[in-house]
């Protein structure tokens, strides 16, 4: 008949029961902090972000203001010239999703985020 030999036996020593709890949320943040330190690609991906985020939402704002001072100066639209009204509503609408353009560069970093993981 086999015997069956116990853990104690084996190692040469009693087992010791882990420690209770989790590493806490100190823990956590500081294994991050340490992972951000350690990895180059931390701050050249950081720097990337930065980079997409800032320079495409300033070409887009650029590019909404140019839109909007053609049709301030009577630019045409599909051949026909735009009238005063409608170029008052483009304006508007413009206006209107000035913010949501400026922040389109956000959607782009968070593509250049998701390389680096």
């Amino acid at each position: 008949m086999a015997s069956a030999a116990t853990h104690e036996a084996l190692v040469g020593g009693v087992v010791v029961a882990a420690p209770p709890g989790r590493a806490g949320f100190i823990g956590t943040v500081r294994s991050e902090f340490t992972k951000i330190r350690s990895v180059r690609s931390t701050y050249w991906t950081l720097l990337a972000l930065v980079v997409a985020c800032v320079g495409i939402g300033a070409l887009f704002s650029w590019g909404q203001t140019q839109r909007l001072v053609s049709f301030r100066q009577g630019a045409r639209l599909d051949g026909q010239k735009v009238g005063p009204g409608a170029a008052a509503h483009i304006a508007a609408q413009i206006h209107s999703s000035a913010a949501s353009i400026s922040l389109f560069g956000l959607l782009f970093g968070q593509l250049v985020s998701r390389i680096k993981s």
